[in-house]
């Protein structure tokens, strides 16, 4: 039973109300939200590419809906790349597994979901989480640095020259108060592609109504698993009991009544798990297992009944193991290169 009387964290800071909302899949290909869905991973890094040459069939996809131009695998685009090769690079000074996604920003003030402008070609824009950092006009060879200072445990101690350091500390800035990651990976599959854009959109204009664009942020992001429960939200923050929470379920009909009860989220409430009004499309979080995230619902409130989700996390295992392959994969191609004398990445 949560305690009357407790303050809301973004209420205070904020000065909203909280409301209730509902959550209901309307697309019969599209499940419930099931705690204990999320692939436990301990650090985000989400990379903002840059968009496609002018000209190409791409380019026209990426003026219109965000992410419409990333490949089935953006796992092969250069700054990608980058980024698994400086995670297996520098392991032993990185805690727990890191997710890598790629993200892009909105633009437009009709509600709309239209892409914002993307980095400068040969740079990238970068987040990290729960570091809460943002690098600007990253250029592609000074990703890896970017990425293994913003996860190191100790960045101090990685063996970096001091000019790579001081360029890429130069672009770090604080992440917004609270970042909201929409899933819209329309090429990975259908169902985030046909929710989540509007779904942005909408959480994105719901911001902009409430004067909140300097303190909240929303993006779209690649591929982060369980399409079945889409649209798919992530949100983080340092300052919110939501840190690292997954939501799925959300859609644009349902955003304001979601986006409501998440910036009142009160004090002392342990986040999605265990506000009464955000239950409904919590999947899990950062940082847990699968059994650490049951656990948590279940202490959130009544235990309610839970279908067997075997399928899906497998799902989740495969392609956090085909990553890691991946990410053993170029730690030998930069040991080859050491021995060759090549520069690592």
């Amino acid at each position: 039973m949560l305690q009357q009387g407790r303050r809301s964290l973004l209420s205070t800071l904020l000065g909203r109300r909280a409301l209730s909302c509902a959550c209901a899949a309307a697309d019969p290909a599209v499940s419930a939200p099931e705690p204990g869905t999320v692939q436990e991973y301990h650090q985000h890094i989400a990379i903002q590419l840059p968009r496609p040459p002018a000209g190409g069939g791409q380019a026209a996809a990426a003026a219109e809906q965000p992410g419409a131009w990333w490949p089935e695998l953006v796992e092969r685009e250069p700054a990608v790349v980058a980024a698994f090769a400086a995670v297996a690079r520098h392991q032993g000074a990185i805690g727990g597994r890191v997710k890598i996604t790629a993200v892009e920003e909105l633009a437009g003030s009709d509600g709309r979901a239209v892409a914002g402008p993307g980095p400068q070609p040969g740079t990238v824009n970068l987040l990290a989480f729960p570091a809460g950092l943002r690098f600007e006009g990253v250029p592609l060879e000074q990703v890896g640095v970017a990425v293994a200072l913003a996860t190191a445990d100790n960045p101090s101690l990685l063996p970096l020259r001091a000019t790579e350091r001081k360029a890429v500390e130069a672009r770090q800035a604080p992440a917004a108060n609270l970042t909201l990651l929409v899933c819209c990976h329309s090429a990975r599959d259908a169902r985030c592609g046909q929710l989540g854009p509007p779904l942005a959109a909408a959480l994105r204009q719901l911001v902009r109504q409430r004067g909140l664009q300097d303190q909240v942020s929303v993006l779209a992001t690649s591929h982060i698993g369980g399409h079945k429960y889409a649209g798919n939200v992530i949100a983080y923050s340092a300052m919110h009991p939501c840190d690292g929470d997954w939501f799925g379920g959300v859609n644009a009909g349902n955003a304001a009544a979601f986006l409501d009860a998440l910036l009142d989220v009160e004090l002392g409430v342990d986040g999605g798990a265990e506000d009464p009004a955000l239950r409904p499309f919590w999947r899990g979080r950062m940082g847990l297992s699968k059994e650490e995230q049951l656990d948590l619902f279940e202490q959130g409130g009544a235990v309610e009944d839970l279908e067997e989700v075997g399928s899906e996390a497998e799902e989740e295992e495969e392609d956090a193991e085909e990553m890691e392959r991946l990410a053993a994969a170029l730690e030998q191609r930069l040991h080859e290169r050491g021995r060759s004398g090549q520069r690592p990445i």
